[in-house]
């Protein structure tokens, strides 16, 4: 399917009312329950994956969707399709339940098993990170919209590695080989969104 402008500019709206009801739910008793693999979910993330699949699905419902609050089969038969939206409804649920703003909403296209698009809103920074035709931009809070240009290697480099990454050793021989003045830790897309950034 061809996508165009307005649609991610659809797309993006609509991440951005998800965002409001995550933030809603994680002022509020968040009902947290433990999945099959024993990692967390909360009603903000099944309320956030029911927004999300509408939409998708009224914009293309041939198209299979793969999402974390997918059944595992749902999923495999999706991604064996090729062609598939992809969704995380809360990209970062540890730090979401523990109330911090590391968390993010996803949604991305794959079309003959190439990523073809992608969105990512961080709703605590109101902040969107897309890409779309092979360019990427970022929308700040203020609504003003800056495209992402590749950066040569400067000096002073900062790493981002998920704060799940406990392996000292191996993050000192890195930070060492490249030259890395500085680390953050950071959970979620987040750090891909600022790794983007530059």
């Amino acid at each position: 399917m061809a996508f165009t402008k307005k649609n991610i500019t659809e797309l993006i709206a609509t991440a951005k009312k998800a965002g409001e009801i995550a933030l809603k739910y994680q002022k509020e008793n968040l009902s947290v329950q433990q999945k099959k693999d024993k990692t967390p979910v909360t009603k903000a993330d099944f309320a956030v994956n029911k927004l999300l699949s509408k939409k998708l699905q009224r914009i293309s419902p041939q198209i299979a969707l793969i999402s974390e609050e997918n059944d595992k089969n749902s999923n495999l038969d999706a991604a064996k399709s090729g062609n598939f939206f992809i969704i995380d409804p809360i990209d970062g649920t540890k730090p979401y339940i523990k109330g911090k703003a590391e968390f993010a909403i996803s949604i991305g296209y794959v079309e003959n098993h190439k990523a073809n698009w992608g969105i990512i809103y961080l709703p605590a920074f109101k902040e969107v990170y897309y890409c779309f035709n092979g360019q990427a931009f970022m929308e700040k809070s203020n609504g003003d919209t800056a495209k992402l240009q590749m950066q040569k290697k400067g000096k002073n480099l900062i790493a981002l590695i998920s704060s799940r990454f406990k392996e000292q050793e191996i993050i000192d021989q890195y930070a060492k080989k490249y030259s890395i003045a500085q680390i953050q830790n950071m959970s979620s897309a987040m750090k891909f969104c600022h790794l983007a950034a530059g």
